[in-house]
């Protein structure tokens, strides 16, 4: 009786942290394209500088962000989202608008992608 107990606390230790990590990756994304659109928002208004800005915010928090999500989805993504908010704050800053646009564009579809990934539906179990 005792390992049953002990066996049935393991599992749902494991499936809360399982949840917690899910929901804190899916709020993660959610949050981060919003960044990404309001960067947007300020480099279509003409405000380069504000949008630099943003977009320097924007990979400095990113990596940070990677070391807490990392457990919880795929690396190769995360390493991608690096690469292109590198790419985002440097077209920021030479006012390259196909440059800007396409990393921002590609930062929105991999987080789209991570959160496809982490959302509890039929699709991600398989």
């Amino acid at each position: 009786m005792k390992r049953l107990i002990a066996a049935c606390i393991l599992l749902l230790f494991i499936i809360v942290i399982g949840c917690v990590g899910s929901f804190t990756v899916l709020n993660t994304v959610k949050n981060y394209k919003n960044k990404i659109e309001d960067c947007e928002k300020l480099y279509s208004a003409g405000d380069t500088k504000s949008a630099q800005k943003t977009a320097d915010n924007f990979k400095k928090e990113w990596y940070e962000t990677t070391k807490r999500i990392s457990l919880f989805t795929n690396h190769r993504t995360l390493d991608d989202i690096s690469i292109l908010s590198g790419t985002l704050a440097e077209a920021a800053k030479e006012k390259n608008d196909f440059d800007f646009y396409s990393a921002a564009e590609s930062i929105k579809t991999e987080l789209n992608l991570i959160y496809k990934e982490q959302s509890f539906n039929i699709e991600s179990l398989y």
